[in-house]
């Protein structure tokens, strides 16, 4: 148990067919981005009754958290790396999620950086979608200004409902959560409600690997490499032709395999005297940025 329960958006069938997870759980809920996944396992630990499905990004992170899966023997708590700007949409059927979750999210508060925050509007869409009418979207954020913007954009949604909380506890909590509240940092939390149906179209059936946006949602069409334009396939990175299709004679090693080399990787012992000098000098020029 553990590294069974990252799933891989390349071998699901969309949208997910919950029930396939769930052992009959009576509320579904979704996190997204959560990080080394404290807060996500000890949330599935405290709520039985719910199967969790976390999005993220990052690998390492992924690999984080399956280790505390399996440290923990839950049952009730999935995982996928993915980008849930694209995929959530695509994981999920409409009216499908009791609640989604976000805890404090990069604000990305950069001009260029606009569309990556959930103040896009496709992503107000997606979440409309997706959740159950009266299901709830709870964001926790510790950026005044983020979540000032969080809730006029939301709030302005036709089938979303707004409301804003600052004196707030919750039973399960975050490191840094933990942390800013003994500094005496102000936290916000938004739970914006569905209160109606909505729907919005969905992609993946009709992929095009040309497309930006279509790449960066990691699911695999049937032939990926075949006439990308591209020397290298936008899958496998392999050349172009080479890995055509995906056939089914190609297979990944399995995720415990790629667990235990991403840590062996890490906690490698550095030996050659060559490798030790580069690597101090890499750190000398870090520290001094």
């Amino acid at each position: 148990m553990g590294y069974n329960n990252i799933l891989s958006p390349r071998e699901l069938k969309l949208p997910l067919g919950l029930e396939r997870f769930s052992d009959k759980l009576p509320k579904v809920v979704l996190e997204i981005g959560f990080g080394n996944g404290e807060y996500t396992v000890k949330w599935a630990a405290a709520n039985p009754d719910s199967l969790v499905v976390g999005l993220e990004v990052s690998f390492s992170c992924v690999v984080r958290c399956a280790r505390r899966i399996k440290d923990a023997g839950l049952s009730n708590l999935k995982i996928i790396r993915t980008d849930a700007r694209f995929m959530m949409k695509e994981l999920f059927a409409d009216e499908s999620l009791d609640m989604v979750m976000m805890n404090f999210p990069c604000p990305w508060p950069k001009t260029r950086h606009a569309k990556r925050r959930v103040t896009a509007k496709e992503f107000a869409d997606s979440l409309a979608a997706v959740l159950k009418t009266g299901g709830v979207f709870e964001l926790v954020t510790d950026e005044e200004w983020y979540a000032a913007e969080v809730q006029k954009a939301l709030s302005g949604h036709e089938a979303l409902s707004v409301s804003c909380e600052t004196d707030f506890s919750r039973a399960v909590t975050t490191k840094y959560e933990r942390k800013w509240l003994a500094m005496g940092k102000k936290i916000t939390k938004l739970s914006v409600t569905k209160t109606k149906k909505f729907t919005v179209d969905r992609r993946t059936w009709k992929f095009d690997w040309n497309n930006e946006e279509d790449t960066a949602m990691h699911v695999r069409p049937e032939n990926p490499c075949l006439k990308t334009g591209s020397p290298f396939c936008p899958a496998c990175r392999a050349p172009s032709g080479t890995r055509a299709g995906h056939s089914a004679d190609i297979t990944l090693p399995p995720m415990s395999t790629m667990i235990k080399n991403f840590w062996w990787k890490r906690s490698r012992p550095t030996t050659n005297s060559s490798s030790v000098s580069t690597s101090r000098s890499s750190s000398a020029t870090r520290a001094s940025w």
